[in-house]
């Protein structure tokens, strides 16, 4: 059912706050038939959420549910080429609101990568169809900050102690990569200078609004990682220089602190435990060779204007950037598994290998991407 279609568009406005596993939002999705006719339209949500009603051309449509995938019957069949609008209101219990032991700091996020993103709004989990835009409309406290994909274009007030984060994207995004975060956070941004554009690259960063003590001193969240958050302007650089420039430069590189023991790459804003030096896992995403890989025909700007194509199923996904099909643009050369490793390997500042043999060994990965 979900093939007959092609997703356009993700508008999700969901209600996220602190110390609160219930989750309410509403989520519009736009998308084109790509069969002769479409008279069902499928989806997928958990079963854990309770659907409140589903609207088409403001009519409320009957659906019917099997465990996850859920069956919408249309008042009348579209057909191919024809675009239409569906909106799902829902609510339910989710595990997505915890307290970050590292901190003992509350915090409210999403955390979709492999399957789990229908545990937070519903969507079409097809890792080769990647909606064209998102939205994400997050409403939370007034004591709490939002973070997600793309721009924040607004914050609206809703008046009884509550606020409207209204982030945007336009670029291409797979369902997994779209996320949201809720906490009392401190902004913090940076802007990096690629040297192939004129403009800055925002990095924008959401940091625990909190202390630690160490001894008989006390630091701010901030103050403790903010050498580390500066550095992140040079990774932008240094990959938009060697791979091309970083594909989402209209937009924004970041990070929101969440409870996670490693890192979650989501499309423009990843999701940390705590900003350390690993905090550079994003080198990946900076180059484009992760979320960029993940648009299905997308090139990365500059002398190797590679296609970096993400595997469509998820255990060679699981493996990240190692095995990735690295084609070049010079007809008939592809690039060796091994070679795929050891580019891996060089990219990823977290794995333990100390900034400077990094830097000592790009010229050499960019011979390998270089040659025949």
């Amino acid at each position: 059912m979900t093939q007959k279609y092609d997703v356009k568009f993700y508008w999700h406005n969901p209600e996220m706050y602190l110390k609160s596993q219930m989750l309410k939002g509403h989520t519009t999705i736009r998308a084109e038939v790509t069969a002769t006719q479409l008279d069902t339209f499928a989806f997928e949500l958990s079963d854990t959420f309770t659907i409140d009603s589903i609207i088409y051309t403001k009519n409320q449509l009957p659906f019917s549910r099997n465990h996850d995938v859920v069956f919408v019957k249309l008042t009348t069949a579209l057909n191919k080429g024809n675009v239409f609008d569906i909106t799902i209101y829902y609510h339910g219990n989710t595990d997505l609101s915890t307290i970050d032991k590292n901190w003992h700091f509350p915090v409210t996020f999403t955390d979709s990568q492999p399957y789990d993103a229908i545990f937070f709004f519903p969507c079409k989990m097809d890792l080769e169809d990647k909606a064209d835009s998102v939205w994400m409309f997050i409403t939370t406290s007034s004591d709490c900050k939002a973070g997600a994909n793309g721009l924040l274009t607004k914050i609206t007030n809703l008046g009884n102690g509550k606020l409207r984060y209204e982030w945007k994207t336009k670029y291409p995004t797979d369902y997994y990569l779209v996320a949201a975060a809720v906490s009392k956070y401190v902004e913090y941004n940076i802007w990096a200078h690629p040297s192939m554009t004129s403009d800055s690259v925002l990095v924008q960063n959401f940091v625990y609004d909190t202390t630690q003590t160490i001894g008989t001193f006390t630091f701010s969240c901030l103050g403790l990682n903010k050498a580390y958050i500066n550095n992140t302007k040079y990774y932008l650089e240094l990959y938009s220089d060697l791979f091309g420039l970083y594909p989402f430069f209209k937009e924004k590189y970041g990070h929101c602190m969440v409870a996670l023991s490693g890192a979650m790459e989501n499309q423009t804003m990843t999701f940390k435990d705590f900003l350390i030096p690993k905090l550079s896992r994003m080198s990946c995403r900076i180059s484009g060779l992760e979320t960029m890989s993940a648009v299905k025909h997308g090139a990365i700007s500059g002398s190797m204007k590679d296609l970096l194509i993400i595997p469509n199923t998820w255990p060679m996904n699981r493996f990240m950037a190692g095995i990735m099909p690295i084609r070049s643009s010079i007809p008939n050369i592809v690039i060796s598994s091994r070679c795929q490793a050891v580019v891996f390997m060089f990219l990823q500042p977290n794995c333990g290998i100390s900034t400077g043999f990094l830097t000592a060994g790009f010229p050499i990965i960019k011979a390998v991407l270089s040659s025949t």
